[in-house]
């Protein structure tokens, strides 16, 4: 058990530092392990791991098989906090897809999640998502709309760094309606 996870530890290490083939290898030795081991958790988190690997590096069709096995033993096992990560992951992985409204399925779904658990810094990453969502099927008041709340919380949490990004995407939403001067400012 511990060997796969010091496995995860360095694949996650090589997948942040861009080095994917390293991380595959590391998060499928991982995984081996926890088929060995029956470890379910364990294997649906090396699943979504890897799925988070094959995202990176656009191979969508893999990482979409990876993350429906990972969801699929997290339902099983009744993990909310599994269930939500994979969720997450497959709605990034629809929306790069252009399966925008799977996506939204997803983050709805993920969201009824967070409201049992209340987890109110979850809630940024699922609006994100939703308002990129909502950009790219050209419903922009949407968009808007949940950049707003993700503009909320964060700053709650004092994230700079999601505060500049979220700025950075109602501009692209205002400019895109042709509202240059909300735009800038």
């Amino acid at each position: 058990q511990s060997k796969a996870f010091g496995y995860h530890l360095n694949a996650t290490y090589f997948w942040q530092t861009g080095q994917f083939d390293k991380a595959s290898e590391l998060h499928y030795k991982a995984l081996k392990i926890r088929l060995h081991l029956k470890d379910s958790t364990g294997i649906a988190a090396s699943l979504a791991s890897l799925a988070g690997v094959y995202t990176s590096t656009q191979k969508l069709d893999k990482a979409r098989d990876h993350i429906s096995k990972a969801l699929a033993i997290s339902r099983k096992l009744r993990d909310e906090r599994l269930i939500l990560r994979c969720l997450h992951a497959q709605a990034n992985i629809y929306g790069m897809s252009g399966n925008y409204d799977l996506a939204l399925r997803n983050d709805r779904e993920a969201l009824r999640i967070l409201e049992k658990t209340g987890n109110r810094r979850g809630y940024s990453e699922i609006y994100s998502n939703m308002a990129l969502c909502y950009f790219y099927k050209g419903d922009l008041d949407r968009a808007l709309f949940y950049h707003q709340k993700v503009l909320q919380i964060d700053r709650y949490f004092g994230d700079k760094k999601q505060i500049g990004d979220t700025y950075l995407n109602m501009a692209q939403v205002y400019q895109k309606k042709g509202q240059i001067q909300q735009a800038s400012s």
